[in-house]
């Protein structure tokens, strides 16, 4: 199997992801791996409290949920992409497919207080 990938982020074209975002909502992140771009969509509230569910109740699982979650959220091109990808590169889930979705989730939003 090549490490050359398949296709560039840039093969993409405007409209396709305008068909994406329609589909999958605005909130969409492509991941650069070995074999291709890897596109994920926001998780849902569920999928996420799914995923720290099981993360809060044994640590043990953390790289499972968040291969669940990978999983989930996946659009382009579709999860046999993301199992080459994790062939390829088995630490691109927790480096950096996870906290992807995490910043899309909300994890890298600066929280604003204001004390009253």
């Amino acid at each position: 199997m090549s490490n050359e990938k398949t296709e560039t982020l840039s093969d993409l074209t405007p409209e396709q992801i305008a068909e994406l975002k329609t589909k999958h909502g605005d909130c969409l992140t492509a991941v650069e791996a070995r074999n291709a771009w890897l596109i994920f969509r926001k998780p849902t509230r569920h999928e996420y409290d799914r995923y720290t569910d099981k993360v809060y109740a044994d640590r043990a699982q953390t790289r499972a949920a968040a291969w669940e979650l990978a999983q989930s959220c996946i659009v382009e091109p579709g999860p046999s992409a993301l199992t080459a990808a994790m062939d390829l590169e088995p630490a691109i889930l927790l480096s950096n497919i996870a906290p992807a979705i995490h910043a899309m989730a909300g994890d890298e939003r600066e929280p604003r207080r204001v004390k009253l």
